[in-house]
C-alpha cells in the first residue's frame, strides 16, 4: 500500500487513556449580562519512546474577552499506545527526537475533539451551557519539523478563539 502524500506514516494507535486532570468553573461577578468570552488552549505532547506511548495534554481556559475574568479551566490527558513507534518517532543523536508532524497533528486533532466532548458534559447546567469549544486547526499546534530535545518532549502553543 503507497502513502499520500502528506499523510502520516501507517501506525497503528488506540487510546489507552482519558483523563480528566482539572475541572474548574466560577460564575461570573455580574448576573443578568449576557457573557462573552474566549477560550485560551494549550497543547503539550509527551513522547515515551520505550512504552510507545504519547500522552496529549490539553489546557482549556475560558475568560472575558480582555482575559480579566476566568470563568472556567479544564485539563485533560489522552493517552495513545502506538504499535510500531519507529516510523513516526526517530531518536536522533543527544536524546533528541523527530517526531512526523502529519502524525502529531493527527493525535492533537483527536485530543482537541475529545476534549471538547469532555468540556461540553462538565458544562451541562452552568452559565456555560451553550458554550462550545470551536473549531481549532490542530497544525498550529505543531511545528513543521518536530523534533524533541529529551526523551519526554513538550510541545506547547496557544491558541485564542472567540
Amino acid at each position: 500500500m503507497s502513502e499520500t502524500p502528506g499523510a502520516p506514516p501507517q501506525a497503528m494507535i488506540r487510546i489507552s487513556s482519558i483523563e480528566i486532570l482539572k475541572t474548574e468553573i466560577t460564575a461570573p461577578k455580574t448576573e443578568g449580562v449576557p457573557i462573552r468570552h474566549s477560550y485560551t488552549v494549550n497543547l503539550q505532547n509527551k513522547i515515551d519512546v520505550e512504552n510507545r506511548l504519547i500522552d496529549v495534554l490539553v489546557s482549556v481556559l475560558i475568560h472575558g474577552d480582555e482575559q480579566k475574568e476566568k470563568y472556567a479551566s479544564f485539563e485533560t490527558k489522552i493517552s495513545f499506545q502506538v504499535e510500531d513507534i519507529s516510523p513516526v518517532v526517530q531518536k536522533l543523536e543527544d536524546s533528541q527526537l523527530r517526531v512526523n508532524s502529519a502524525f502529531l497533528i493527527t493525535l492533537n486533532s483527536i485530543s482537541i475533539s475529545t476534549t471538547r466532548g469532555l468540556i461540553f458534559s462538565l458544562m451541562k447546567g452552568t452559565f456555560l451551557d451553550k458554550s462550545f469549544l470551536p473549531i481549532i486547526d490542530p497544525k498550529q499546534f505543531v511545528p513543521v519539523d518536530a523534533i524533541a530535545q529529551r526523551e519526554i518532549q513538550a510541545i506547547e502553543t496557544k491558541a485564542e478563539t472567540s
